[in-house]
């Protein structure tokens, strides 16, 4: 249980982010540290060089002050030098047969100059065992009548190596302490995301179909997990209405089956209590295949439903002349019209060339038109007009037919939904058709509308923009 527990921690989010942003801080601190202590140490060392390369040059001028004489130039230098309190400064002065003409007092521990003539002048640092390390300038000069002397000019750096010392030391220190504190701050102050993300996991958990209300905390962070929370509640909100719309869906369509069906039960065990004469077994069968055309059609308004839900409706568009239809269908529907009693005609009917499909059109007209039939009274009046305007193309159904209340039309466009006189007598629908419609001009980049007549009825109307040239 322990060892499941460690390895959950190691595994955790914020855990991860503070070794990995830790361990890059470290290396960045590490390098920078070695950068700064070589260019330090490099600093230093060239600050001395300079100064023994001019104590050398400051020598040889003394020495020309003097007359070249070389004893009494050594020893004003050292006195000048006594007073020097940071990098004493001493030298050592060599005869042509390279031994000592004159060296300073505590130049005695130095070595002799180990390098041939042909690498003077020269920069070198000396450590002696047990002492302090010195950088020294080795130089050679020639002195009137050409004796050449060797000028050795010497500092002691022990300064300089504690110095670099002490940065290592602190180094050593800083870069432990850094760690602690990157640790520690990084675990504190991840510590409100992982709070974010777990309570983002404990909520989603909880979410189910049966739980879809439930909403995430949007955190006031104004970062990622903001916009995450966000977008997730987004979804959750989509879901919601797809779940409550497939619940909808399913209780509507088990209520518009069920009352045909009964209906039809109904009748065919009338129709099998006793025994009728041919006119009455026919007439049963007559309204039972009239339901049964019902629930056919109903199926497959259905079916081409889910096929626009699953994108699955293919749509061949063609140009065709919107006029000729239009006048075709009121050619079509007319008998039906007359029937009732209807007047039945067009009030602007041009010839437009407009792309669509023409299978859909027609199913989409012919539903407007249906419609207007079916909810028109005897000795109402229908009328339908197609024109262009605005770059698109206006197909309108106006009819002084019953009409649909305002609570309704924000509505009459969903699914199942029909407004109570219309679900009334006869007329009854199966709440379908409007919304094949909307679908229909949805696909073809378009919209519908509908709107109550100032007298009575109602006027659908159909726009279809023409494609952007």
């Amino acid at each position: 249980m322990s060892l499941k527990m460690k390895n959950s921690y190691w595994t955790r989010l914020d855990v991860k982010l503070t070794i990995y942003y830790t361990s890059v801080l470290l290396i960045l601190s590490i390098m920078l540290c070695s950068f700064f202590f070589y260019r330090l140490s490099h600093s230093l060392l060239k600050q001395i060089d300079t100064i023994l390369m001019d104590e050398s040059y400051e020598f040889l001028n003394l020495a020309q002050q003097n007359h070249f004489d070389l004893l009494r130039t050594c020893r004003i230098f050292d006195e000048v030098n006594a007073y020097r309190k940071y990098y004493p400064i001493y030298i050592r002065l060599l005869s042509p047969d390279n031994t000592i003409y004159y060296e300073s007092g505590s130049t005695a521990k130095l070595l002799h100059s180990p390098f041939a003539a042909n690498r003077i002048p020269v920069l070198e640092l000396i450590n002696l065992g047990g002492s302090h390390p010195y950088r020294y300038y080795q130089n050679t000069f020639s002195a009137p009548g050409g004796t050449q002397y060797t000028l050795l000019v010497a500092a002691d750096i022990e300064r300089i190596k504690s110095t670099l010392r002490n940065l290592l030391e602190n180094i050593a220190i800083a870069i432990p302490l850094l760690f602690i504190l990157s640790v520690g701050w990084g675990l504190f102050f991840s510590h409100k995301y992982r709070a974010i993300v777990s309570r983002t996991v404990a909520i989603t958990n909880r979410i189910t179909s049966q739980n879809l209300q439930e909403r995430l905390p949007v955190p006031e962070t104004n970062d990622e997990f903001q916009s995450l929370s966000i977008t997730i509640n987004s979804m959750i909100d989509r879901l919601e209405r797809s779940f409550s719309e497939i619940k909808q869906f399913t209780a509507d369509v088990s209520h518009e089956l069920r009352t045909p069906l009964f209906a039809l039960k109904g009748e065919l065990e009338i129709a099998l209590s006793q025994k009728r004469s041919d006119a009455e077994y026919r007439e049963a069968i007559a309204e039972s295949l009239e339901r049964i055309n019902f629930l056919i059609k109903m199926a497959n308004e259905l079916l081409l439903i889910s096929r626009f839900d699953e994108n699955k409706l293919d749509f061949d568009f063609t140009l065709l002349n919107l006029g000729e239809i239009v006048r075709d269908l009121h050619d079509f529907y007319l008998p039906m019209a007359q029937d009732k009693k209807l007047h039945f005609s067009i009030e602007q009917c041009a010839d437009i060339m407009f792309p669509c499909d023409k299978t859909r059109i027609r199913q989409l007209f012919s539903n407007l038109i249906d419609n207007a039939i079916k909810f028109t009274m005897e000795s109402g009046s229908i009328f339908l007009s197609l024109a262009s305007a605005d770059n698109a193309v206006q197909f309108r159904v106006r009819d002084t037919g019953i009409g649909i209340s305002e609570t309704d039309i924000p509505n009459i466009f969903n699914r199942f939904y029909q407004g109570d006189k219309s679900r009334s007598g006869s007329s009854r629908g199966s709440g379908l058709g409007l919304h094949i419609c909307k679908r229909i001009v949805e696909a073809h980049n378009g919209k519908i509308t509908v709107a109550a007549n100032k007298q009575q009825g109602v006027s659908f109307t159909v726009t279809l923009p023409f494609a952007e040239q």
